[in-house]
C-alpha cells in the first residue's frame, strides 16, 4: 500500500497544469518542434479519451459521481505525453524514467480507487496506439498534420455531442487548446511552420 502523499506525487505528473509546465518549459529550453507536437497531441487525446469513454459507456464508481471510467482520462492523458517524449530521445535513463512515471500515476489512481486495473491498461493502450498513429501520419503527411489534427478532433466533437447529453467541459477545453495552438503556430511561425512538425530527437 502506497502512503497517500506519495500517491499524490505520482497523481500529481497526470495534472493538466504539471504537464503544461513541463510543455512550457520543454519548448523553451530543449526543443519548440518536440514540445509544441507534444501540446497538440496532448489536446487532441483529451478529445479522443471522452470520444473512448463515450462508446465505452464503463461507469466510475459511485462515489465518484456520474462520468465513465474507461479507459482512464489520466492515465492515457499521461501515457500520450510521456511516451511522445520517450520515443524521441536516444537517452536509455530518460526512457526508464518515464517508464517510471508511467508506472507511478497508474500506482496512484489504483491507491484511491478511482480506476481498476483494466481502466488503467486501457489508457495505456489507447494512449500507445494514438502515440504511434500520429508518429506514423507524422512520418508521411507532416506538412499536413495541423489540418489532420483539426479536422479529426472537430468530427470526434459532432461524435461526442451524440455520446452525450452535454460534453464535458475538459473535452472542450482540450479541442480549443488544440485549435488555438494550430493557430498560433501558423500566424507567428509563417515561414517556418514546417519546422514546427518535423519529427526531432532530443537528449
Amino acid at each position: 500500500m502506497l502512503h497517500d502523499s506519495l500517491a499524490d506525487i505520482f497523481l500529481s505528473f497526470s495534472q493538466l497544469n504539471v504537464l503544461l509546465i513541463i510543455a512550457l518549459a520543454g519548448f523553451f529550453l530543449i526543443s519548440k518542434p518536440l514540445f509544441f507536437q507534444t501540446a497538440c497531441l496532448t489536446a487532441f487525446d483529451i478529445v479522443v479519451n471522452v470520444a473512448l469513454k463515450g462508446t465505452f459507456k464503463v461507469p466510475l464508481v459511485a462515489w465518484l459521481g456520474k462520468g465513465y471510467a474507461f479507459p482512464s482520462g489520466h492515465m492515457q492523458l499521461s501515457t500520450v505525453f510521456y511516451l511522445w517524449l520517450a520515443w524521441h530521445t536516444p537517452r536509455r535513463p530518460l526512457k526508464l524514467l518515464i517508464a517510471a512515471i508511467l508506472s507511478a500515476v497508474g500506482a496512484g489512481l489504483m491507491h484511491y480507487g478511482y480506476h481498476n486495473f483494466y481502466d488503467i491498461l486501457g489508457g495505456l493502450l489507447f494512449g500507445g496506439i494514438l502515440t504511434t498513429l500520429y508518429w506514423y501520419s507524422s512520418l508521411k503527411y507532416a506538412v499536413y498534420m495541423p489540418w489532420i489534427l483539426a479536422i479529426s478532433a472537430s468530427l470526434l466533437m459532432i461524435y461526442n455531442k451524440l455520446q452525450y447529453d452535454l460534453i464535458p467541459n475538459h473535452c472542450w477545453f482540450g479541442y480549443y487548446c488544440l485549435l488555438g495552438f494550430i493557430l498560433a503556430e501558423r500566424v507567428l511561425s509563417r515561414d517556418e511552420h514546417k519546422q514546427y512538425w518535423r519529427l526531432v530527437v532530443w537528449g
